[in-house]
């Protein structure tokens, strides 16, 4: 073989041997390069702060304003409490004080003998009625009294009869509260109470419109007076009633009997229950008007 051809022969076999070996090398190479980079300790990472922007916006100063704090307040339960029972009580206001009567220190005879205008009854006494709506029963026995005719308030007092019109018999509950006007628990007017009295023997006259010398005559007849009133001779004020029946009186609160006994010259004397006290013409006629001058005469 001619030289040159070995020359070309050998060079072409060293780059086929040299191509091969070289393609080896890599193929190897990369079989192990990704176990060698297993086998490397992991490089410390480092990490790149995250740049967070805020955008601040700018408030004016604002004064502060005191606002007021609203707390409902629980509204308190309304608590049942019971009413008291009335007791009956003839109490004396002290807008309307009675005047007390002083007995002359003279002999009541010669007194009532000495002239001027005014009259006494003596031989008259009086007792705390037992009921409390019973005041016309007390003063009816106090007068049937004097006139010698003893007489029970109970029995008295049970004779009534009982409707829903005072002229006609007795409203209500004896033992009800006083102050009211019918058909609650009242009383009764004269005309029944009158009848009662004649049931017992007595001479007894029902009256309205009596005038204060009808009063003054009677009483220096020696002859007391049964007197329907407002309270305990207080300034009282009329009311029309109207029955059951369509039948109209004249009524009134605190209605209230007493026993009209003397009189002076600007006074009236009443007994009322075991009392006796003395008014002026115009404070008992400001309590006798409202029940239209209402009396029992003998």
């Amino acid at each position: 073989m001619p030289k040159f051809l070995k020359f070309v022969f050998s060079a072409l076999l060293i780059s086929v041997v040299g191509f091969i070996i070289t393609s080896q090398s890599l193929l190897l190479f990369n079989l192990i390069k990704p176990i060698s980079v297993l086998l490397q300790p992991a490089p410390e990472s480092t990490q790149t702060p995250e740049i967070i922007y805020v955008t601040t916006t700018y408030t004016p100063f604002q004064p502060v304003t005191n606002t007021a704090t609203y707390t409902n307040t629980p509204t308190p339960t309304n608590t049942w409490t019971p009413t008291a029972t009335s007791t009956f009580t003839a109490t004396f206001p002290p807008t309307n004080t009675p005047i007390p009567y002083i007995p002359p220190t003279t002999d009541p005879e010669t007194d009532n003998d000495s002239g001027g205008d005014s009259y006494r009854i003596w031989n008259i006494s009086g007792h705390h009625q037992y009921m409390p709506l019973s005041c016309e029963a007390s003063a009816a026995v106090d007068w049937a009294n004097y006139f010698g005719v003893s007489i029970d308030e109970y029995d008295f007092q049970a004779a009534y009869p009982i409707t829903d019109n005072p002229d006609t018999g007795f409203v209500g509950d004896v033992y009800g509260e006083w102050g009211q006007i019918p058909p609650n628990s009242y009383g009764v007017h004269s005309e029944p109470v009158a009848t009662v009295l004649r049931s017992y023997g007595l001479s007894a006259h029902g009256h309205r419109w009596m005038t204060l010398d009808d009063l003054k005559n009677e009483i220096r007849n020696g002859d007391p007076v049964i007197v329907w009133v407002t309270g305990n001779v207080w300034t009282g004020y009329p009311i029309s009633y109207t029955d059951s029946s369509g039948i109209t009186t004249t009524v009134a609160k605190y209605e209230h009997v007493v026993l009209a006994i003397g009189y002076t010259e600007s006074t009236i004397v009443i007994q009322n229950g075991a009392g006796v006290y003395e008014y002026t013409y115009e404070k008992f006629l400001s309590a006798w008007n409202p029940l239209e001058n209402q009396g029992i005469t003998n």
